[in-house]
């Protein structure tokens, strides 16, 4: 609906911390940001219920601040700011780390321009140190099984969308998708995130600037969520119904994929008897008889509420 979005948050420095952590998110997805400062002590609520509040408040969005120039301020007016030549290192690394969630050139390049007048420095200057900002040591290693976003199944990036867009829905997810089946690690955490802002009543876009400077590539990807186009309801299904029947492909295949698991194991045993013993077979071959009747079970949801 718009690539403008402007932030307001309280005037205190928990309020800017917030705009800044949520700014970073909303680079990511491509978005134009600004922010408007509120007096002290006011909050929109507040403000618009004065008489002359619709007006003050116009006034207060109408000259918000870019992103660029806000952090700027915010480290300018910290207690004890002198602007000596360490402080203005630490106000360009900081400035280049906000300006590297951008994925757009051009807009790079016009925050670089505006934070290079900020702090008085060319900005070719800024534009050669952004790419030493990009090379920073890599983030710890994941585990040796664990997978990025790239090889998220496209069932389970359906599925975070969904949940991203109506969080209420983790309700299904938490009650019959056990968190394991779902395998790439930043889908995992995203739905979990949903559960919690649903159980919470906390806005999801809260929970996920609090993780900002924990987890960046998780930050990344929930921004490529966040700006995926809205799951609507059609004739066809509605949001539930088709969170419903992802519920059902996940577990399904996660049925599939342990149904063949037994059947490379059997017919290693076939080729090579002896392998294990009769209860041992015995006990694989009623699993794979119960899979089997789960995956014609898993088809339809009345059916799969008796296994799941």
């Amino acid at each position: 609906y718009t690539e403008n979005v402007t932030l307001v948050f309280d005037a205190d420095d928990a309020g800017r911390k917030a705009a800044l952590r949520a700014g970073s998110v909303f680079l990511q997805a491509g978005l134009a940001i600004r922010v408007a400062i509120l007096p002290h002590g006011a909050d929109p609520d507040s403000m618009l219920r004065a008489p002359d509040g619709q007006a003050r408040f116009r006034e207060i969005i109408d000259q918000a601040q870019s992103l660029v120039s806000f952090q700027v301020d915010t480290i300018r007016n910290t207690p004890g700011w002198t602007g000596t030549e360490g402080e203005l290192l630490h106000a360009a690394r900081a400035v280049l780390d906000l300006i590297r969630h951008c994925p757009g050139a051009v807009q790079q390049s016009l925050m670089i321009k505006e934070a290079a007048g900020q702090l008085g420095l060319m900005p070719d200057v800024l534009q050669k140190e952004l790419p030493r900002r990009h090379t920073a040591a890599p983030p710890a290693p994941t585990p040796a099984d664990s997978r990025t976003d790239q090889d998220a199944t496209s069932r389970e990036l359906a599925l975070i969308e969904h949940l991203v867009a109506a969080p209420e829905l983790s309700q299904l997810t938490r009650q019959y998708l056990p968190p394991e089946l779902i395998r790439n690690d930043h889908c995992r955490r995203i739905a979990e995130l949903c559960d919690q802002a649903h159980a919470t009543s906390r806005p999801l876009l809260e929970l996920l600037t609090d993780l900002h400077n924990d987890d960046e590539p998780l930050m990344q990807f929930a921004a490529k969520m966040l700006a995926a186009p809205p799951k609507i309801k059609s004739e066809f299904a509605t949001n539930e119904e088709s969170v419903k029947n992802l519920i059902l492909a996940l577990r399904r295949d996660a049925a599939l994929r342990r149904r063949n698991e037994l059947q490379q194991i059997l017919l290693s045993h076939q080729a090579q008897p002896g392998t294990m013993t009769e209860a041992e077979l015995r006990t694989l071959q009623e699993e794979y008889a119960e899979l089997s009747y789960d995956v014609a079970r898993l088809k339809s949801w009345e059916q799969a509420l008796a296994i799941m």
